[in-house]
């Protein structure tokens, strides 16, 4: 599976941010992280959804932040 062609198989909406420390001080300089979450599509037959966590982290204002996703399985 070509790398570009991974996030193309996840179900999830729009991402939602959790967290911002860039918003705590203004000033992007001393650094920042972000949590951010999304949730896929309801499977009826599973009875589950995905969940998706994308961590953000050490950024500042000259470089910025790497971002890592996760994926997992809720079930009900």
């Amino acid at each position: 599976m070509e790398p570009d062609d991974f996030y193309e198989t996840w179900d999830k909406q729009e991402y939602r941010t959790v967290y911002d420390s860039s918003l705590l001080n203004y000033v992007p300089e001393s650094g920042y992280n972000i949590i951010e979450k999304a949730y896929g599509k309801w499977d009826e037959d599973l009875q589950n959804r995905a969940m998706y966590i994308a961590l953000s982290m050490n950024g500042c204002s000259h470089a910025s932040a790497l971002t890592q996703h996760y994926k997992f399985t809720l079930s009900f």
